[in-house]
């Protein structure tokens, strides 16, 4: 690798770039870069942004069959996160078109962002992922590594980072699962219903690329790839819950309130007055002898709600500490003058007894 470079337009720039590999295999490398401390720096210009110059043996490469080099943008440690994930994600921020001895100009941009709240419905299921939960495809991965244990009694080199305890080792060491011979016909191995369990990240972001080929390289044992950053313009949706505690009573309230005339204080006294209204009738019944309870006495010895004890009649804990005055009707007039309403109605009962 002759240049693996972060470049910006400002020659002041020391951005020093290291390799990271993310991925090994007998088939297969991946690398990405890796910046320590202050030497990284954010996109914030149009244009080239990354370049890699690699130099290879033509020789090899002509009497071998490889496949062209891929560039992803989501960061995918291998292509098998591609994989597990399907269903149109496979193919987003990833082109595999860099075919070696040819100068590749690759354009990148973000197409949209999406921020969609937890949920377990289907096509849009997902979960908010912490520093240290498992993201979707170390998930899958794990739930594989599961699979390999109750198969062959051992764990895979390749799975063997998804291990978080070295004891475990002891029960299932490493070893190359493709020489595993498991008793298909016996046993029923599956991971469907583990990884359904394993839901993608609720912050999802979707790129374009484009890919475009300036031709062969003067030098065939050479390789130039161009990363170029276009537009910062990108749509940005994101999920809210419509209703909280608090804005749906707001919004009850307000409907009530315009509606029906009423507010959370008629509401309350509406209450108050029906438990008054009720509690005078179970009195009425008490002292008249409907309600037969030996340990109840007479309502003008001890108020309703109080029991006897050795120190006397004591409230119980259910007695209404709201005072008498708030069981009010909240449809009545409040003009009405009540103690005149009061003896007015005295007055027509005298009259009827002296008519009668």
């Amino acid at each position: 690798m002759m240049r693996f470079q972060r470049t910006t337009f400002d020659d002041n720039d020391d951005i020093r770039t290291h390799v990271q590999i993310s991925w090994i295999s007998q088939n297969q490398i991946c690398f990405q870069p890796l910046f320590f401390g202050d030497s990284w720096k954010p996109i914030t210009d149009q244009g080239l942004f990354f370049t890699m110059l690699l130099a290879h043996d033509t020789n090899n490469s002509v009497s071998e069959e490889f496949d062209c080099m891929s560039v992803d943008f989501h960061g995918r440690p291998s292509s098998m996160n591609r994989f597990m994930e399907g269903k149109g994600r496979s193919r987003d921020g990833y082109n595999d078109d860099l075919c070696p001895s040819i100068r590749h100009e690759v354009f990148i941009e973000v197409r949209a962002r999406y921020a969609m709240l937890e949920n377990d419905d289907e096509g849009t299921a997902c979960r908010i992922i912490g520093d240290d939960d498992d993201d979707e495809f170390d998930c899958r991965s794990r739930c594989r590594m599961h699979v390999i244990r109750d198969a062959c009694h051992c764990t895979a080199y390749s799975l063997s980072y998804l291990v978080r305890n070295d004891k475990e080792f002891s029960q299932y060491p490493l070893c190359d699962y493709t020489k595993c011979d498991p008793h298909v016909l016996r046993n029923k191995y599956d991971d469907r219903k583990c990884s359904n369990n394993c839901k993608r990240h609720c912050e999802q972001i979707r790129y374009q690329v484009d890919h475009d080929q300036k031709g062969p390289m003067v030098q065939k044992d050479l390789t130039l790839i161009n990363l170029n950053w276009r537009s910062f313009e990108y749509i940005n949706l994101e999920q809210q819950k419509v209703w909280t505690f608090a804005t749906f009573i707001a919004a009850l309230g307000g409907s009530i309130g315009v509606w029906l005339g009423l507010s959370v204080l008629s509401l309350l006294q509406g209450i108050t007055f029906l438990y008054h209204v009720i509690r005078k009738k179970i009195k009425k019944r008490i002292a008249s002898g409907n309600i037969k309870n030996s340990q109840v006495m007479s309502t003008n010895e001890i108020p309703v709600g109080w029991k006897t004890s050795s120190d006397g009649p004591t409230p119980k804990l259910s007695v209404n500490p709201i005072p008498s005055e708030m069981a009010a009707n909240p449809f009545a007039n409040p003009y009405v003058d009540h103690n005149k309403e009061k003896k007015r109605k005295i007055r027509i009962a005298d009259e009827d007894r002296s008519g009668n």
